[in-house]
């Protein structure tokens, strides 16, 4: 495994005072005025690098830690759109409930499948479940309040379409009652707050 390069800095640093202080006691070096001002010195870079590579350390490790959680907040969100698009790509008869969430447009005459509706919006709920429990243990960390608050918009956006939808609702509000944990309930209370009011929750 190759040497990190302000690892290889440090130790070299470290070696070079070795020799030095080796030197100083064996040639009596210490009387030397210029000797003992270039000893301070190179204790001073010393210091001087060590905080350097102690500070790199700790902020690439932040970055690190950012950009793992930003991925994870990322996978969180990433099934609210693509599960729901593909449990309407694997069950083409549910086209009109497709064209109900997403366009408004309500068929009468549609024959209905109700189990797979419900299989439907509850899958969407639960995966809305995991990005509010992600929001809420993020949103107020300053290293993730903008990453977390602009992936939450696409949220409230994508939700904003379905909400609207008279059945739709009827399927919040059995899960409300049912499935639903206080995290859930707080983030539609929180950004739905009318449709909530409407249910009854």
């Amino acid at each position: 495994m190759p040497m990190n390069p302000y690892s290889y800095i440090f130790v070299m640093i470290g070696l070079s005072m070795m020799v030095f202080f080796y030197v100083q006691y064996n040639f009596k070096l210490y009387r030397n005025k210029w000797f003992t001002v270039g000893l301070q010195l190179l204790m001073a870079f010393n210091a001087f690098f060590t905080i350097i590579i102690l500070y790199t350390t700790t902020e690439n490790r932040r970055i690190d830690a950012l950009n793992t959680n930003s991925e994870l907040y990322f996978q969180t969100t990433k099934p609210i759109f693509n599960d729901t698009y593909d449990m309407f790509d694997q069950n083409e008869h549910m086209n009109y409930f497709f064209d109900e969430l997403f366009n408004g447009t309500v068929n009468p005459n549609a024959k209905r499948d109700e189990i797979t509706e419900q299989i439907i919006c509850f899958k969407l709920f639960s995966n809305v479940t995991s990005h509010a429990i992600f929001y809420y243990d993020h949103i107020d960390l300053v290293d993730f309040h903008e990453n977390t608050k602009l992936q939450n918009i696409r949220v409230i956006q994508f939700l904003s379409v379905f909400i609207k939808q008279y059945r739709f609702k009827n399927y919040l509000k059995k899960y409300l009652q049912t499935f639903a944990g206080p995290k859930f309930i707080r983030f539609f209370k929180k950004f739905f707050e009318k449709e909530m009011n409407e249910i009854g929750v």
